[in-house]
Protein backbone atom coordinates (compact mmCIF):
# COMPACT_ATOMS: atom_id res chain seq x y z
CA UNK A 1 0.00 0.00 0.00
CA UNK A 2 1.70 3.48 -1.00
CA UNK A 3 2.20 6.15 1.69
CA UNK A 4 -0.29 8.41 1.54
CA UNK A 5 0.94 12.02 0.70
CA UNK A 6 0.01 15.06 2.72
CA UNK A 7 -0.38 18.37 0.51
CA UNK A 8 -1.57 20.36 3.75
CA UNK A 9 1.39 22.82 4.41
CA UNK A 10 4.31 21.60 6.84
CA UNK A 11 4.21 24.14 9.76
CA UNK A 12 7.18 23.33 10.93
CA UNK A 13 9.51 23.65 8.05
CA UNK A 14 7.63 27.16 7.43
CA UNK A 15 8.19 28.23 11.26
CA UNK A 16 12.22 27.50 10.49
CA UNK A 17 12.10 29.00 7.41
CA UNK A 18 10.26 32.19 8.82
CA UNK A 19 12.90 32.02 11.62
CA UNK A 20 15.89 32.10 9.27
CA UNK A 21 14.26 34.53 7.49
CA UNK A 22 13.96 37.05 10.60
CA UNK A 23 17.26 36.31 11.34
CA UNK A 24 18.54 37.01 7.97
CA UNK A 25 16.37 40.15 7.78
CA UNK A 26 16.99 42.08 11.04
CA UNK A 27 17.10 39.90 14.25
CA UNK A 28 20.73 39.26 14.26
CA UNK A 29 21.14 43.07 14.06
CA UNK A 30 19.31 43.27 17.98
CA UNK A 31 22.49 41.66 18.76
CA UNK A 32 24.84 44.10 16.49
CA UNK A 33 22.52 47.05 18.09
CA UNK A 34 23.36 46.05 21.73
CA UNK A 35 26.97 45.33 20.61
CA UNK A 36 27.04 49.05 18.86
CA UNK A 37 25.48 50.84 22.02
CA UNK A 38 27.65 48.79 24.60
CA UNK A 39 30.82 50.21 22.42
CA UNK A 40 29.25 53.87 22.32
CA UNK A 41 28.70 53.35 25.96
CA UNK A 42 32.66 52.48 26.76
CA UNK A 43 33.79 54.78 24.56
CA UNK A 44 31.72 58.10 26.22
CA UNK A 45 33.37 56.62 29.54
CA UNK A 46 36.28 56.55 27.80
CA UNK A 47 36.46 60.19 26.72
CA UNK A 48 34.55 61.57 29.65
CA UNK A 49 37.50 60.17 31.59
CA UNK A 50 40.14 61.79 29.12
CA UNK A 51 38.71 64.74 29.26
CA UNK A 52 38.62 64.16 33.19
CA UNK A 53 42.42 63.20 33.04
CA UNK A 54 43.09 66.18 30.49
CA UNK A 55 41.20 69.13 32.99
CA UNK A 56 43.49 67.69 36.01
CA UNK A 57 46.69 68.19 33.72
CA UNK A 58 45.61 71.43 33.23
CA UNK A 59 44.72 72.20 36.65
CA UNK A 60 47.97 71.24 37.11
CA UNK A 61 49.73 73.82 34.85
CA UNK A 62 47.70 76.14 35.71
CA UNK A 63 49.30 75.63 39.48
CA UNK A 64 52.28 75.42 37.96
CA UNK A 65 51.71 79.01 36.84
CA UNK A 66 54.35 81.48 34.48
CA UNK A 67 57.43 83.92 34.55
CA UNK A 68 55.59 87.36 33.87
CA UNK A 69 58.52 89.29 35.15
CA UNK A 70 60.26 88.05 31.78
CA UNK A 71 58.07 91.21 30.05
CA UNK A 72 60.85 93.25 32.58
CA UNK A 73 63.47 92.04 30.66
CA UNK A 74 64.49 94.52 28.04
CA UNK A 75 67.60 92.30 26.03
CA UNK A 76 66.97 89.22 24.28
CA UNK A 77 69.65 87.29 26.09
CA UNK A 78 68.41 87.26 29.08
CA UNK A 79 64.93 86.52 28.06
CA UNK A 80 66.01 83.51 26.04
CA UNK A 81 67.27 81.91 29.09
CA UNK A 82 64.51 82.31 30.98
CA UNK A 83 62.28 80.79 27.77
CA UNK A 84 64.28 78.23 28.34
CA UNK A 85 64.65 77.48 31.49
CA UNK A 86 60.58 77.30 31.65
CA UNK A 87 60.16 75.41 28.69
CA UNK A 88 62.39 72.41 30.30
CA UNK A 89 60.37 72.91 33.62
CA UNK A 90 57.21 72.89 32.21
CA UNK A 91 58.14 69.76 30.14
CA UNK A 92 59.34 68.25 33.48
CA UNK A 93 56.30 68.80 35.59
CA UNK A 94 53.83 67.88 32.90
CA UNK A 95 55.77 64.64 32.96
CA UNK A 96 55.63 64.58 36.89
CA UNK A 97 51.80 65.33 36.61
CA UNK A 98 51.11 62.41 34.28
CA UNK A 99 53.11 59.77 36.68
CA UNK A 100 51.49 61.08 39.96
CA UNK A 101 48.13 60.43 38.35
CA UNK A 102 48.83 57.26 37.89
CA UNK A 103 50.81 56.25 41.23
CA UNK A 104 50.14 59.18 43.83
CA UNK A 105 53.56 58.63 44.42
CA UNK A 106 54.15 61.43 47.15
CA UNK A 107 57.67 62.07 46.24
CA UNK A 108 56.54 62.94 42.49
CA UNK A 109 54.63 65.51 44.33
CA UNK A 110 57.68 66.94 45.86
CA UNK A 111 59.15 67.10 42.65
CA UNK A 112 56.34 69.24 40.86
CA UNK A 113 55.99 71.59 44.08
CA UNK A 114 60.22 72.16 44.01
CA UNK A 115 59.33 73.44 40.12
CA UNK A 116 56.55 75.63 41.51
CA UNK A 117 59.20 77.10 44.09
CA UNK A 118 61.77 77.32 41.08
CA UNK A 119 59.23 79.59 39.31
CA UNK A 120 57.71 82.18 42.39
CA UNK A 121 61.81 82.52 42.97
CA UNK A 122 62.89 83.05 39.56
CA UNK A 123 59.83 85.66 38.99
CA UNK A 124 60.71 87.61 42.56
CA UNK A 125 64.49 87.62 41.49
CA UNK A 126 63.72 88.97 38.29
CA UNK A 127 62.50 92.00 39.81
CA UNK A 128 64.66 92.48 41.72
CA UNK A 129 67.54 92.76 38.88
CA UNK A 130 65.57 94.82 37.11
CA UNK A 131 64.97 97.40 39.96
CA UNK A 132 68.50 97.03 41.05
CA UNK A 133 70.01 97.72 37.55
CA UNK A 134 67.57 100.87 37.48
CA UNK A 135 68.91 101.80 40.44
CA UNK A 136 72.96 101.05 39.38
CA UNK A 137 72.28 103.51 36.47
CA UNK A 138 70.61 106.12 38.07
CA UNK A 139 73.64 106.16 40.89
CA UNK A 140 75.91 106.41 37.59
CA UNK A 141 73.75 108.72 35.74
CA UNK A 142 74.33 111.11 39.46
CA UNK A 143 78.06 110.67 39.78
CA UNK A 144 77.69 108.49 42.75
CA UNK A 145 79.50 105.34 41.67
CA UNK A 146 82.45 104.21 43.41
CA UNK A 147 84.75 101.54 42.33
CA UNK A 148 86.50 99.97 45.79
CA UNK A 149 89.56 97.05 45.68
CA UNK A 150 87.06 94.23 46.62
CA UNK A 151 85.61 93.37 43.29
CA UNK A 152 83.16 95.99 42.65
CA UNK A 153 84.29 95.68 39.34
CA UNK A 154 82.24 92.99 38.06
CA UNK A 155 78.72 95.12 38.78
CA UNK A 156 79.47 96.81 35.51
CA UNK A 157 79.46 93.52 33.58
CA UNK A 158 76.57 92.07 35.91
CA UNK A 159 74.10 95.37 35.29
CA UNK A 160 75.07 96.43 31.72
CA UNK A 161 74.07 92.48 30.50
CA UNK A 162 78.00 92.16 29.69
CA UNK A 163 78.41 89.15 32.01
CA UNK A 164 77.09 85.58 31.36
CA UNK A 165 73.37 84.81 33.05
CA UNK A 166 72.83 81.47 33.98
CA UNK A 167 69.36 80.55 35.94
CA UNK A 168 70.07 77.38 38.78
CA UNK A 169 67.70 74.52 39.23
CA UNK A 170 65.86 76.14 41.99
CA UNK A 171 65.38 79.27 40.23
CA UNK A 172 68.33 80.98 41.83
CA UNK A 173 69.78 83.36 38.91
CA UNK A 174 73.67 84.34 38.99
CA UNK A 175 75.96 86.06 36.26
CA UNK A 176 79.60 84.80 35.34
CA UNK A 177 82.24 87.75 34.89
CA UNK A 178 86.22 87.16 34.44
CA UNK A 179 85.59 83.73 35.38
CA UNK A 180 83.95 84.34 38.44
CA UNK A 181 79.87 83.29 39.43
CA UNK A 182 78.24 85.36 41.79
CA UNK A 183 74.51 84.48 43.21
CA UNK A 184 72.59 87.77 42.30
CA UNK A 185 70.97 87.25 46.15
CA UNK A 186 74.92 87.32 47.37
CA UNK A 187 75.38 90.57 45.65
CA UNK A 188 72.54 92.75 45.24
CA UNK A 189 72.78 96.29 46.61
CA UNK A 190 76.73 95.73 47.64
CA UNK A 191 77.58 98.16 45.31
CA UNK A 192 79.10 101.10 46.37
CA UNK A 193 78.10 105.09 46.32
CA UNK A 194 80.11 107.94 47.40
CA UNK A 195 80.07 108.37 51.16
CA UNK A 196 78.14 111.42 50.77
CA UNK A 197 77.39 111.62 54.78
CA UNK A 198 81.51 112.04 54.90
CA UNK A 199 81.90 113.79 52.43
CA UNK A 200 79.44 116.93 53.57
CA UNK A 201 81.66 116.97 56.97
CA UNK A 202 84.79 117.52 55.35
CA UNK A 203 83.13 120.30 53.33
CA UNK A 204 81.50 122.15 56.31
CA UNK A 205 84.24 121.24 58.85
CA UNK A 206 86.96 123.36 56.05
CA UNK A 207 84.14 125.92 55.56
CA UNK A 208 83.68 126.52 59.39
CA UNK A 209 87.49 126.59 60.53
CA UNK A 210 88.42 128.73 57.55
CA UNK A 211 85.21 130.82 59.53
CA UNK A 212 87.01 130.99 62.50
CA UNK A 213 90.60 131.55 61.09
CA UNK A 214 89.20 134.90 59.61
CA UNK A 215 87.34 135.54 62.77
CA UNK A 216 90.89 135.06 65.16
CA UNK A 217 90.15 131.83 66.37
CA UNK A 218 91.76 129.20 67.19
CA UNK A 219 92.37 125.29 65.67
CA UNK A 220 91.92 122.98 67.75
CA UNK A 221 93.19 120.03 65.85
CA UNK A 222 92.55 117.01 68.22
CA UNK A 223 89.14 117.51 68.24
CA UNK A 224 88.83 117.97 64.70
CA UNK A 225 90.24 114.96 64.10
CA UNK A 226 88.60 113.21 66.34
CA UNK A 227 85.19 114.45 64.80
CA UNK A 228 86.35 112.99 61.72
CA UNK A 229 86.99 109.72 62.84
CA UNK A 230 83.49 109.41 64.44
CA UNK A 231 82.11 110.00 61.65
CA UNK A 232 84.37 107.52 59.27
CA UNK A 233 83.01 105.05 61.89
CA UNK A 234 79.62 105.49 61.80
CA UNK A 235 79.57 105.24 57.55
CA UNK A 236 80.97 101.50 58.43
CA UNK A 237 83.73 99.76 57.14
CA UNK A 238 82.71 99.84 53.40
CA UNK A 239 82.11 103.92 53.57
CA UNK A 240 85.79 103.96 55.14
CA UNK A 241 87.14 102.16 52.10
CA UNK A 242 84.73 104.03 49.94
CA UNK A 243 86.20 107.54 50.92
CA UNK A 244 89.39 106.38 50.19
CA UNK A 245 88.63 105.81 46.74
CA UNK A 246 86.53 109.54 46.61
CA UNK A 247 87.92 112.45 45.38
CA UNK A 248 86.85 115.29 48.13
CA UNK A 249 86.47 118.89 46.36
CA UNK A 250 87.55 120.32 49.90
CA UNK A 251 91.12 119.20 49.29
CA UNK A 252 91.81 120.76 45.59
CA UNK A 253 93.69 123.66 46.39
CA UNK A 254 95.98 121.78 49.27
CA UNK A 255 99.26 121.88 48.95
CA UNK A 256 101.41 118.45 48.90
CA UNK A 257 104.87 117.95 50.47
CA UNK A 258 105.59 117.90 46.54
CA UNK A 259 104.44 121.58 46.46
CA UNK A 260 101.36 120.00 43.97
CA UNK A 261 97.97 120.58 44.62
CA UNK A 262 95.88 117.49 46.01
CA UNK A 263 93.38 118.49 42.60
CA UNK A 264 90.98 115.69 42.15
CA UNK A 265 93.05 113.07 43.51
CA UNK A 266 91.51 110.37 46.11
CA UNK A 267 93.44 109.63 49.14
CA UNK A 268 93.97 106.16 47.53
CA UNK A 269 95.95 107.91 45.22
CA UNK A 270 97.95 110.18 46.82
CA UNK A 271 99.13 107.40 49.18
CA UNK A 272 99.63 104.89 46.55
CA UNK A 273 102.01 107.47 44.56
CA UNK A 274 103.98 108.41 48.02
CA UNK A 275 102.95 112.47 47.53
CA UNK A 276 101.77 112.59 51.31
CA UNK A 277 103.68 113.23 54.66
CA UNK A 278 106.07 110.67 56.16
CA UNK A 279 103.68 109.94 58.74
CA UNK A 280 101.33 108.44 56.22
CA UNK A 281 103.89 105.10 55.56
CA UNK A 282 104.86 104.54 58.92
CA UNK A 283 103.06 100.67 58.61
CA UNK A 284 102.03 100.36 55.29
CA UNK A 285 104.51 101.03 51.72
CA UNK A 286 103.11 101.71 48.30
CA UNK A 287 105.45 99.17 46.96
CA UNK A 288 103.81 96.61 48.70
CA UNK A 289 100.71 97.75 47.04
CA UNK A 290 97.54 99.33 48.32
CA UNK A 291 95.57 95.57 48.87
CA UNK A 292 95.71 96.84 52.82
CA UNK A 293 93.01 99.24 52.30
CA UNK A 294 90.53 96.87 51.21
CA UNK A 295 91.00 94.09 54.00
CA UNK A 296 88.28 95.13 56.71
CA UNK A 297 90.81 94.12 59.38
CA UNK A 298 92.75 96.94 58.45
CA UNK A 299 89.79 99.45 58.83
CA UNK A 300 90.78 100.97 61.69
CA UNK A 301 94.16 102.36 60.41
CA UNK A 302 92.60 103.48 57.22
CA UNK A 303 90.24 105.30 59.32
CA UNK A 304 93.03 106.61 61.22
CA UNK A 305 95.19 107.73 58.09
CA UNK A 306 92.37 109.24 56.40
CA UNK A 307 91.23 111.29 58.93
CA UNK A 308 94.89 112.77 59.85
CA UNK A 309 94.80 113.93 56.26
CA UNK A 310 91.71 115.77 56.54
CA UNK A 311 92.48 117.12 59.84
CA UNK A 312 95.85 118.32 57.54
CA UNK A 313 93.50 119.68 54.93
CA UNK A 314 91.21 121.69 57.57
CA UNK A 315 94.36 123.45 59.23
CA UNK A 316 95.19 124.49 55.91
CA UNK A 317 91.68 126.20 55.76
CA UNK A 318 92.15 127.27 58.87
CA UNK A 319 95.22 129.10 57.98
CA UNK A 320 93.55 130.54 54.94
CA UNK A 321 91.32 131.93 56.88
CA UNK A 322 93.50 133.44 59.64
CA UNK A 323 95.99 135.13 56.86
CA UNK A 324 92.83 137.00 56.48
CA UNK A 325 92.19 138.06 59.67
CA UNK A 326 92.69 141.60 61.04
CA UNK A 327 92.23 142.56 64.36
CA UNK A 328 89.23 145.33 64.77
CA UNK A 329 88.10 144.20 61.44
CA UNK A 330 89.33 144.96 57.45
CA UNK A 331 88.89 148.36 55.28
CA UNK A 332 89.83 147.68 51.85
CA UNK A 333 92.74 150.01 51.87
CA UNK A 334 96.07 147.38 51.80
CA UNK A 335 98.49 147.36 49.03
CA UNK A 336 98.20 143.68 49.01
CA UNK A 337 95.51 141.07 49.22
CA UNK A 338 95.81 138.03 50.56
CA UNK A 339 93.16 135.60 49.37
CA UNK A 340 93.31 131.71 49.51
CA UNK A 341 96.79 131.89 50.77
CA UNK A 342 97.50 134.05 47.37
CA UNK A 343 99.07 137.80 47.11
CA UNK A 344 97.27 140.27 44.70
CA UNK A 345 98.07 143.69 44.36
CA UNK A 346 95.47 146.66 44.24
CA UNK A 347 95.22 146.34 40.50
CA UNK A 348 94.73 142.64 40.20
CA UNK A 349 91.70 143.04 43.45
CA UNK A 350 90.39 145.81 41.68
CA UNK A 351 90.09 144.33 38.03
CA UNK A 352 88.74 140.70 39.43
CA UNK A 353 87.88 140.43 42.60
CA UNK A 354 85.80 144.43 42.99
CA UNK A 355 83.46 143.52 39.80
CA UNK A 356 82.79 140.03 41.15
CA UNK A 357 82.10 140.43 44.40
CA UNK A 358 79.26 143.58 43.24
CA UNK A 359 78.35 141.13 40.78
CA UNK A 360 77.52 138.35 43.57
CA UNK A 361 76.28 141.14 46.19
CA UNK A 362 73.45 142.25 43.18
CA UNK A 363 71.72 138.52 42.51
CA UNK A 364 68.47 138.41 42.75
CA UNK A 365 67.81 135.44 40.25
CA UNK A 366 67.33 132.32 40.94
CA UNK A 367 69.87 129.88 39.17
CA UNK A 368 72.58 132.53 38.72
CA UNK A 369 76.04 131.63 38.79
CA UNK A 370 78.88 132.76 39.64
CA UNK A 371 82.64 132.26 39.38
CA UNK A 372 85.48 133.50 41.80
CA UNK A 373 89.18 134.60 40.64
CA UNK A 374 90.12 132.00 43.08
CA UNK A 375 88.37 129.68 40.76
CA UNK A 376 85.44 128.69 43.30
CA UNK A 377 81.93 128.79 41.79
CA UNK A 378 78.52 129.11 43.46
CA UNK A 379 75.03 129.64 42.80
CA UNK A 380 71.92 131.69 43.87
CA UNK A 381 68.83 130.24 44.78
CA UNK A 382 65.81 132.15 47.17
CA UNK A 383 68.26 134.39 48.77
CA UNK A 384 71.07 132.19 49.59
CA UNK A 385 74.41 130.92 47.96
CA UNK A 386 75.90 127.45 46.91
CA UNK A 387 79.04 126.47 46.52
CA UNK A 388 79.51 124.63 43.27
CA UNK A 389 81.14 120.58 44.03
CA UNK A 390 80.99 118.67 40.87
CA UNK A 391 79.90 119.12 37.29
CA UNK A 392 76.47 120.78 37.67
CA UNK A 393 76.08 119.86 41.24
CA UNK A 394 75.85 121.94 44.35
CA UNK A 395 76.29 121.81 47.83
CA UNK A 396 72.15 122.29 48.31
CA UNK A 397 72.59 120.86 52.36
CA UNK A 398 74.67 123.73 53.30
CA UNK A 399 72.92 127.54 52.39
CA UNK A 400 75.38 130.11 52.61
CA UNK A 401 75.15 134.34 53.31
CA UNK A 402 77.10 136.58 51.24
CA UNK A 403 79.17 137.18 54.16
CA UNK A 404 79.53 133.15 54.52
CA UNK A 405 80.93 133.26 50.59
CA UNK A 406 83.36 135.81 51.28
CA UNK A 407 85.04 134.01 53.89
CA UNK A 408 84.85 130.77 52.15
CA UNK A 409 86.19 132.47 49.21
CA UNK A 410 88.96 134.53 51.43
CA UNK A 411 88.23 138.00 50.77
CA UNK A 412 85.66 139.10 53.76
CA UNK A 413 88.30 140.94 55.17
CA UNK A 414 88.33 143.38 52.42
CA UNK A 415 84.37 144.39 51.59
CA UNK A 416 83.80 147.44 52.95
CA UNK A 417 80.36 147.45 54.58
CA UNK A 418 78.00 150.33 54.32
CA UNK A 419 74.83 151.41 56.60
CA UNK A 420 73.24 148.87 55.44
CA UNK A 421 74.67 145.36 56.29
CA UNK A 422 72.93 143.03 58.60
CA UNK A 423 74.37 142.24 61.63
CA UNK A 424 75.98 138.20 61.41
CA UNK A 425 76.09 138.86 57.29
CA UNK A 426 73.34 140.07 54.56
CA UNK A 427 73.63 141.47 51.96
CA UNK A 428 75.76 144.66 52.18
CA UNK A 429 75.91 147.81 51.09
CA UNK A 430 79.04 148.21 48.79
CA UNK A 431 80.88 151.60 48.69
CA UNK A 432 84.09 150.59 47.85
CA UNK A 433 86.27 153.66 48.75
CA UNK A 434 89.19 154.58 46.41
Amino acid sequence: MGKNISHNPNTALIAGEAKARKYQSGFAAEGAQAFTEGFITTYAAGMKEKEKREAKMQSYMTALGSIENINMLDDGYNKQAVTNFVREKRDEYAELADIYEKTKDPEVMDKMNNIKSSFVNLNSQLKGLVEERKTYADAYDKDQLVVVGNGDEKYTDIYTNKGDFSIETNGDIGFTSNGEYNKFTDIAGKWNVKNNISETLTLKTNLDVKRIGAKGGDFYRDDIKNNYVANFKQTGKEGIMVMAKTDITGDNEYTLPNKAKAGNLSFESMWSQGLLADKFYTEFKPKNGNDWMWDEANSDKLNNLMSEYYTDVSEASFKQGKANYKPGGGGGGSANYVIGGQIFNARDFNNSFVPFINKLNAASEDGETFVSPTGMKFKFEKGKYYQMTGVNKYNMDDPMTFNDVAILDGWANYVPAGEDSEQGGGKPKLNWGK
